[in-house]
């Protein structure tokens, strides 16, 4: 199918015929009436924004042969509510299902080795992530799914934080196997109320609920991510550097109280609702 195809279309079901290799680009984007899809085995390849902003699609019956979900397949499709991938897909790119609202529960298939920091950006719904238990690269637990490692004794472990989903609205605990965190892992939780860390992490802390990195002796380093709930913050000694999207949630934050021998930030006088560069020429 051509790029573009039947982009605006007003089909409803479309029934894939065999043979049919490959989707191209945007083929059935925005076609608004879309509700079902269903493709034959001989489909391979699923290119860009095949089927993004179709609100009204419901089901998605996916070929076995497909080997991945190119960038945005899915956008915006916000009656989602199931797929299950084959166990033939490798890779899930970026924004495949960004903003498909109502996702509400994935199957991971053993094959599955790649998913992209934005692959379920904004969606709501998803409560529970099934993974394959022959799958070697993803695990899920507690509300959050997980990459696979060997630790430092070379046991296989949930090593890196992937996503932890918007269900878990009051609390999150981080596993003591982490030793590293994605970028995006908390950007869907909008709601968080507490983090903690489980007793034993070698690599994180949880001081006045926000969650810090450590340095090699033991002491926090990064302010990595503060939740909706935290009120008051409080900025250790150590502490030279605040991630990018530290402070995306922090709605209730009300006042940062930073030790006094911090080389790095500051808060002073009555400024304790600000926080500032050491040398305070930076907000």
């Amino acid at each position: 199918i051509e790029d573009n195809a039947f982009r605006y279309s007003s089909l409803e079901t479309i029934n894939l015929s065999e043979n049919l290799i490959s989707v191209g680009v945007s083929a059935f984007s925005s076609s608004l009436n879309l509700q079902y899809v269903t493709f034959k085995k001989t489909t391979k390849f699923i290119v860009s924004k095949a089927f993004e902003n179709c609100p009204s699609l419901i089901k998605i019956v996916m070929p076995d042969y497909v080997e991945y979900l190119s960038e945005g397949t899915f956008e915006n499709c916000t009656s989602l509510q199931y797929i299950k991938l084959p166990n033939s897909v490798n890779k899930i790119s970026d924004n495949v299902f960004n903003n498909c609202v109502s996702l509400n529960n994935l199957d991971i298939p053993s094959s599955l080795i790649d998913i992209s920091a934005t692959a379920f950006s904004r969606c709501e719904a998803l409560n529970n992530i099934t993974v394959s238990s022959d799958n070697t690269t993803y695990a899920f637990q507690g509300g959050a799914l997980y990459v696979k490692g060997a630790n430092e004794s070379g046991f296989v472990v949930n090593k890196t934080l992937a996503q932890v989903l918007y269900s878990t609205e009051d609390s999150f605990t981080l596993p003591v196997t982490v030793s590293e965190i994605r970028d995006n892992a908390f950007e869907n939780c909008k709601s968080l109320q507490n983090i903690y860390v489980e007793s034993g992490n070698s690599y994180f802390s949880s001081v006045d609920n926000a969650l810090f990195k450590k340095n090699s002796s033991g002491e926090e380093k990064e302010l990595v991510y503060v939740p909706h709930g935290c009120v008051n913050l409080t900025i250790p000694e150590k502490v030279e550097s605040i991630s990018s999207y530290a402070f995306t949630h922090a709605k209730l934050l009300e006042n940062f109280n930073v030790s006094a021998n911090n080389q790095f930030f500051s808060s002073f006088g009555d400024q304790t609702k600000c926080l500032y560069s050491k040398d305070k020429s930076r907000l």
